[in-house]
Parts: C-alpha cells; structure tokens; sequence
C-alpha cells in the first residue's frame, strides 16, 4: 500500500508540469509588429495625400478682386470657387460669374460647408462651386462688390479628393488595432489554458 500511494502523485506531478508549456513571445511580437505597421503607414499616406493636395491649391490660378480668372480644366467634373481676403464671401457679394469655353454662362452653386486650405500662405474659403461639363477654359470673373479686398481662386474640391485616402487609412489603421488585440487576446487565452493541471 505504501507503493501505491507514492507513485499516485508521482503521476500527477508529472501530467501538471508537463501541461505548463509557455506561449511563444513570436505572437506578441507579431502583433506588436502589425499594429505599428498599420498605424504609421496609413498615417505616412495620409499626410502625404493632403500634402499633395496642398501643393495643388497652390498652384490654382487666381486673380485680385475685383478681377477675372481662366482655368483650363482638364478633367471635367465640379470646380470650386475660394476666396482669401476680408469682406463679405458670399458668391453675390462677390459678384462671381463663370463662362464656359463656348462663352455661355455657367451656373453657380453657394458652398455651404465650410472648407478651409492653405493658398499660397492665405486661408482660402470655399464659396461656390460650378460644373466644368466640358473640357477647356472657364472664366471666373469676380465685380467684388462687397469684398474689396481679397482673391479668388480656382480648381478642384480638395477635401473630397483627399477623402477617399484619409478614410482608407483610418480604416486600416482600425482594422490593424483591431487584430493586434484579437492576437493578443487568442495568445492569453491559449496560453491560460495551457497552464492548466
């Protein structure tokens, strides 16, 4: 009997400490990597989209108030008229009118929203945008009845071109955070589990 009752819990070391086995440091160090990689590189894309579309606005043509301004477009789509300067901004105190390049006159929408970007070192304002339907030179003539100091300028809508990228990096960079925790989460339960007698 005195053999019996030694070899018993003999066994029973034996089947806990062999059930004590430690997770592999790998899977943190992999989660580690995936949310460093999926937080900085999205955020390196983002910059980098809305610095390029910084350096765009730069380059839009503009014209002093009152004057008139030509943009050639390209790519047909809406343009977006901006305005630096004091002043009343709305489109009718500005009095803003656009011609197509066939001369006919081009209808103006108020820009609600508020949208603000860097001009060449100016704040410019969104105030009204247009359709460019074709492509050629649009003139944008400005009486600037109610703001006579100030500038427009011409071209795309930045922040909707900038968008579709910024929302794509916030999303990878939730996705990245997300499944960084759920590989840490899976490698603790695993790891409880392991320890187990």
């Amino acid at each position: 009997m005195d053999t019996t009752s030694a070899v018993i819990p003999a066994r029973r070391v034996a089947r806990s400490s062999g059930g004590a086995r430690k997770v592999s440091p790998a899977w943190y160090w992999l989660a580690l990597a995936i949310l460093a990689a999926g937080v900085l590189l999205p955020a390196v894309w983002g910059v980098t989209s809305v610095d390029g579309a910084l350096e765009k606005a730069d380059a839009f043509p503009r014209a002093t108030v009152p004057g008139a301004v030509t943009v050639t477009v390209t790519d047909p789509g809406d343009q977006m008229i901006y305005f630096t300067g004091s002043g009343d901004q709305s489109p009718a105190a500005l009095g803003l009118q656009v011609t197509d390049p066939a001369g006919a006159s081009v209808p103006l929408t108020p820009y609600d929203l508020v949208v603000k970007l860097d001009l060449a070192g100016d704040v410019g304002v969104a105030v009204a945008t247009f359709p460019a339907a074709a492509e050629g030179a649009y003139i944008v003539t400005s009486a600037g009845n109610g703001a006579p100091d100030g500038t427009i300028a011409v071209g795309a809508n930045v922040a909707m071109d900038t968008l579709p990228d910024v929302l794509s990096a916030l999303a990878v960079m939730l996705l990245s955070v997300v499944t960084a925790i759920a590989i840490v989460i899976v490698t603790l339960v695993r790891g409880s589990s392991r320890t187990r007698p």
